[in-house]
């Protein structure tokens, strides 16, 4: 079940670790959880706008991480260019 969140779990989960927490407290396993969690679920714009609040409110988003979340948005269908606006966005 934890490693299953229903969308609506996983989403508080999401928003209670922004509100709560300082970004430069969370682990940045933590952060390779939440980011391969909506992988397997395929969370795909909830994870994208995840992944963008992350980016710009410095959290300690590692270079693997940022790789896979790319990788995985170019292997759906209409998604390749927002993985080149991320990896172009993530390196700014």
């Amino acid at each position: 079940m934890v490693l299953t969140p229903k969308k609506k779990h996983y989403k508080r989960i999401v928003t209670y670790i922004f509100k709560a927490e300082d970004p430069t407290d969370i682990d940045s396993q933590v952060i390779d959880l939440i980011v391969d969690i909506g992988i397997m679920q395929n969370y795909v714009l909830l994870l994208g706008s995840t992944v963008k609040f992350m980016i710009e409110h410095k959290f300690n988003l590692s270079r693997t991480t940022m790789e896979r979340f790319c990788n995985y948005l170019d292997s759906i269908k209409g998604y390749d260019e927002d993985a080149k606006l991320f990896r172009k966005y993530w390196k700014a």
